[in-house]
């Protein structure tokens, strides 16, 4: 499951009143609150029920995965040719707004301590929209390649071909910067796995630029997308959410105390008792 959500592009032409009508997220949240409640009926758990709910629960090629961001865990703040990230720069510079005055330049050193124990993979995890042609024109057509070269071509060709899309060549121009020799040879085909998240689908429509004094990324492509045709929007407004569970960090409590966490178990069993039921 990778991250997903609801989203649209913005219409400035839509009043306050109409926009805040918002039936896509309104259905969104019905669905999540449907869902807090169902797991809320499942918190009590049988400690023999947690016993046999395990990952033969679930069909054969079922992966699980986790996931956090590397800041919190990664460390080597200054290795492997690593540049500063917004939190090195605050927390050094401002580390009165942190509780204890931490930072993550070892974090739980995970940089080096993985290599220790496993030869690991290298991935990529990439995000992009599903584009369909608005028409069957074969300048819509020609426009959802483009839309797609520049939103998701333009991390992944490189790591498959060595360069960029030559659609983006094409109308970049100079200002697409061009790989070296080594460059290419050390990007193509550097992936162990890919991961993709997705949030939605958009109708490309295209677009041909006619003001070339104000160029930038989001005319280079020359397509304009739109999720309605005639006010009709792709697909029904279906949304799985990122889940998860937060709670005050009591400080009081000692390792050992904070590690049996019984309300975060719960959630997860009940999660994944629900995630189950779905599958079946």
């Amino acid at each position: 499951l990778t991250a997903e959500g609801i989203l649209y592009m913005v219409s400035s032409a839509l009043p306050p009143k109409e926009a805040l009508k918002d039936p896509f997220r309104y259905q969104m949240l019905v669905l999540v609150v449907l869902v807090c409640v169902a797991a809320q009926t499942e918190v009590v758990i049988a400690s023999d029920d947690i016993s046999t709910f395990n990952r033969n629960s679930f069909p054969a090629g079922f992966v699980f995965g986790t996931a956090s961001s590397s800041y919190q865990y990664e460390g080597a703040a200054k290795e492997g040719g690593r540049g500063p990230s917004i939190w090195d720069y605050f927390t050094h510079k401002y580390p009165g707004r942190i509780a204890n005055g931490s930072n993550g330049d070892v974090a739980i050193d995970f940089y080096h301590k993985y290599k220790a124990l496993q030869k690991g993979k290298i991935g990529i995890t990439l995000v992009s929209h599903w584009m369909v042609p608005y028409s069957n024109s074969v300048a819509d057509k020609n426009a959802t390649q483009r839309a797609i070269d520049f939103m998701f071509g333009w991390f992944m060709d490189p790591l498959t071909f060595g360069d960029y899309p030559q659609s983006m060549r094409d109308l970049v121009g100079k200002r697409l910067p061009k790989f070296t020799e080594e460059q290419t040879m050390l990007v193509k085909g550097s992936l162990d796995f890919l991961g993709l998240n997705y949030y939605t689908a958009f109708y490309a429509v295209n677009n041909p630029v006619r003001n070339a004094t104000n160029l930038s990324y989001s005319t280079d492509s020359q397509v304009n997308l739109t999720p309605l045709r005639d006010g009709v929007p792709i697909g029904p407004p279906q949304s799985v959410c990122i889940a998860g569970i937060d709670e005050v960090n009591n400080s009081t409590l000692t390792l050992e105390e904070a590690l049996k966490d019984p309300m975060r178990i719960g959630y997860y069993y009940s999660h994944l008792r629900s995630l189950k039921k779905a599958i079946e």
